[in-house]
């Protein structure tokens, strides 16, 4: 006779002096832009944080060459990145994300509840343009924004009230299109070149970690850098 299998929702008594999940003000909206590279560990990690407010915008299919390196299965191949993604977090997390299939932004009230953070996981620096030039059409909508850069070895995190004038001053110097005065090539990848274009599992897991981590703490209201540099190839932190 089988033996009936039973998921067991979660429990994070492991983790409630640090943050408990089942504070209501603790359940922020979360946007996140992009399934791939970055956005699928982030939606994992938050999810697993114990957030049940996040949804996840993307038009994108699995293809083969993502499978070393994003949460995808092989059996996931030509799914879409946001269905196979929801699958996932169900199964792992106990927890169903909201899926959009197509471009940023979404139709609808998603943006209109609050307090709202978006996490850009996007793979391209015109891609990040658009999101920024949209937010700041918003402010004051969007309480948090947090960006993630991803270029081989080397990762740029930017975390930001869009209401904060210097901060939304900084953020947008950073969107620039020619980066001829980074001397590193991997400086460069992490400012421009699509995330996907050159990536490591290990690298993909530390900056996802870094952005589930600046996003609690804006949750909970804790300080954090506005720019995070790290250059992982010489463990260097710049």
């Amino acid at each position: 006779m089988e033996t009936e299998k039973v998921m067991l929702a979660p429990t994070y008594d492991r983790q409630l002096d640090i943050f408990d999940p089942n504070k209501s003000e603790n359940q922020w909206t979360i946007v996140v832009v992009g399934a791939g590279t970055i956005g699928s560990w982030v939606t994992l990690g938050l999810t697993k944080l114990g957030l049940q407010n996040v949804s996840v915008v993307d038009d994108d299919t699995i293809e083969v060459h993502n499978i070393s390196n994003q949460l995808y299965g092989a059996s996931q191949r030509s799914l879409f990145k946001v269905t196979a993604l929801n699958y996932e977090c169900s199964h792992l997390s106990h927890i169903s994300i909201s899926v959009f299939i197509g471009k940023f932004p979404i139709p609808g009230d998603i943006f209109k509840e609050r307090p709202l953070i978006i996490i850009s996981a996007v793979d391209s620096m015109n891609s990040r343009r658009a999101m920024w030039e949209w937010i700041n059409q918003q402010v004051p909508q969007v309480d948090y924004f947090i960006d993630g850069r991803m270029g081989g070895q080397v990762i740029k995190v930017y975390s930001l009230n869009p209401s904060n004038i210097g901060d939304s001053r900084k953020y947008n110097d950073t969107l620039h299109s020619d980066t001829s005065n980074v001397q590193n090539q991997e400086a460069r990848d992490a400012g421009d070149v699509p995330c996907t274009a050159r990536s490591i599992i290990d690298v993909s897991f530390i900056i996802a970690g870094l952005i589930v981590n600046h996003t609690r703490k804006a949750i909970m209201h804790q300080p954090m850098k506005f720019e995070i540099i790290a250059d992982l190839r010489n463990e260097l932190t710049l």
